[in-house]
């Protein structure tokens, strides 16, 4: 009897995935992430479990280094099936298992807190991508193959830019805006050398994108400062006038600035911890929303109730 009590319930749990879309190769996985959870603690039934008893096993899944992001991803989805629809304890409905899962996505090498470690290594005499013990050189996962192409057509022309940059201590936002406008200018020119192009074709280009593109006007400007800066410090040669182009049109609208009582009702409505915290710091200490994303804890001297902002813009530190 009890065997095919058993039986029934992991019928039922399979079911379940299944109507929760979950890949068909996957399922044999959660149930198996499910059996690991019964067998952390064979004292306790499923209906006695708490907050705490998963909350507790959540920790110690998240501290296993041999576990990757999307298997606790699937760990966490497949505790949430088996608590919200099969068990059903009372407080498994309101538990935050969305933040969970997002706790846990790794960051991009290309997300700008690390970009700049994990950015492809800037070398004087680098001609082309070149293989490390076999391998092929990889190229950020967020650039899209147009942007590669380019880069890879013209290497050295990309690896003095950064280089410039660098120098110059611009931001990473700069650094990826920058190379992502002049891959574009070069592509825009059939992939024609930027070294043979004149302040006309700059032109036609930024006019290209405001009239078929319908870019806004700081994108266009923001253009416009990639082509000139890799011009004058990469080329070394200065654009001169560019001549006329269309401008995008810039809207004049009066800034929203938002009551003491509106800005509490927005933060009252953050339901991430997280998310809630970072908005805080954003707003009562006027950080900027990288410096807030990069603070660590002993960042923060409670007993001065100061925070120290490190590698700022313009690697500035400053304190708030």
């Amino acid at each position: 009897m009890k065997t095919e009590a058993i039986d029934r319930f992991w019928e039922n749990y399979i079911n379940k995935t299944k109507t929760d879309n979950v890949p068909t190769p996957s399922i044999r996985w959660y149930v198996k992430r499910v059996e690991e959870f019964i067998k952390a603690h064979p004292t306790i039934q499923l209906a006695q479990h708490t907050v705490q008893t998963v909350q507790s096993y959540r920790e110690k899944l998240g501290r296993n280094p041999r576990l990757e992001d999307w298997q606790f991803k699937q760990a966490v989805d497949a505790l949430k099936i088996l608590f919200v629809a099969r068990v059903r304890t009372d407080w498994a409905s309101q538990f935050p298992w969305h933040d969970w899962i997002e706790s846990a996505a790794g960051l991009e090498p290309s997300h700008a807190t690390v970009a700049r470690d994990n950015h492809r290594p800037v070398s004087s005499n680098y001609s082309a991508p070149q293989s490390n013990g076999g391998d092929t050189v990889v190229l950020s996962t967020s650039d899209n193959r147009l942007i590669n192409k380019v880069r890879i057509a013209y290497p050295q022309h990309f690896n003095k830019l950064i280089t410039e940059i660098r120098v110059k201590n611009y931001a990473i936002r700069t650094e990826q805006s920058y190379e992502n406008g002049v891959a574009r200018y070069v592509a825009f020119h059939a992939m024609n050398d930027p070294a043979a192009l004149d302040g006309s074709a700059v032109a036609a280009f930024l006019e290209y994108r405001v009239i078929k593109r319908q870019v806004s006007s700081s994108t266009q400007g923001q253009a416009l400062c990639a082509l000139v800066f890799f011009y004058k410090y990469v080329l070394e040669k200065e654009l001169g006038d560019i001549g006329h182009f269309t401008h995008s049109k810039k809207p004049r609208r009066l800034p929203v600035v938002l009551s003491r009582a509106e800005i509490t009702r927005l933060f009252s409505g953050i339901n991430n911890h997280t998310h809630r915290l970072m908005a805080n710091l954003l707003y009562g200490c006027g950080l900027r929303l990288l410096e807030c994303a990069r603070l660590r804890i002993f960042d923060i001297d409670f007993s001065y109730n100061h925070i120290l902002v490190r590698n700022a813009k313009g690697y500035k530190e400053w304190v708030t």
